[in-house]
């Protein structure tokens, strides 16, 4: 393996890692502390897409060589047509990355609109999270009746649905749309003043976390020091 392939892998991994590595160390925090800790759903994805941030953009141009390149053999081009077109077909290229980004953007944009209406509590078990949302009904005075994780109202419109991830010690609260957003915002503000005074449950994944975080930290400054090996001592 040439000296360039091994570095660009390295700036690649540099890319794709640091983001990761960032929101890792970010998780490994949060998992790490003695009670519950609430995000908001929107920032909780927010979070997530940062630390993948790395990964779409340089996945972005994979996935767009692939595209052209297969759509090319199924026209009847050779690789050698296809290698030698990358230079001066700006318009293919144009094209295919704004319909990504476009169909990017929208996959993005309706998640964040859906995750408006959830809170996110970490270092939650489902008993925490059930007992805090019953102690807010009976504070609001709102009789409730439960089917499964489906909270609804004595009419039968679903209010709060409990969404359990039960290995991570994570659980969501997602406010359905019959709830109205005065009855949405209310809920929400009480659970998130309720659920941080609850000490915090056992997380059997936390150290994973944390390893991974490590890991990948680790990767980073070993591809950067290869990098500036290459960089100051050169052959």
């Amino acid at each position: 393996m040439s000296l360039v392939v091994i570095l660009s892998l390295c700036v690649g991994a540099i890319a794709c890692l640091t983001p990761l590595a960032l929101y890792l160390c970010w998780l490994s925090h949060v998992n790490r502390r003695d009670r519950v800790t609430v995000v908001s759903g929107a920032w909780d994805f927010v979070a997530l897409l940062a630390g993948l941030s790395g990964f779409i953009l340089c996945g972005s141009g994979l996935f767009l060589t692939a595209v052209i390149t297969r759509s090319r053999l199924w026209g009847g081009g050779t690789f050698e047509e296809i290698r030698a077109s990358w230079g001066h077909e700006y318009g293919v290229w144009v094209v295919a990355l704004i319909a990504y980004l476009a169909a990017l953007g929208i996959a993005v944009g309706v998640t964040l609109v859906n995750r408006r209406r959830t809170l996110a509590a970490y270092n939650c078990d489902l008993a925490a999270a059930e007992d805090a949302l019953a102690a807010v009904f009976a504070d609001l005075g709102l009789p409730v009746k439960r089917l499964g994780n489906l909270w609804s109202d004595p009419d039968g419109r679903a209010v709060v649905e409990i969404i359990p991830f039960h290995q991570f010690r994570h659980v969501s609260f997602r406010f359905r749309e019959e709830t109205g957003p005065r009855l949405s915002e209310e809920i929400d503000r009480r659970l998130r003043a309720a659920l941080p005074a609850r000490a915090a449950a056992d997380n059997p994944l936390g150290q994973w976390v944390t390893t991974a975080a490590v890991s990948s930290l680790l990767t980073v400054l070993c591809c950067a020091v290869l990098i500036g090996a290459s960089v100051f001592f050169p052959r």
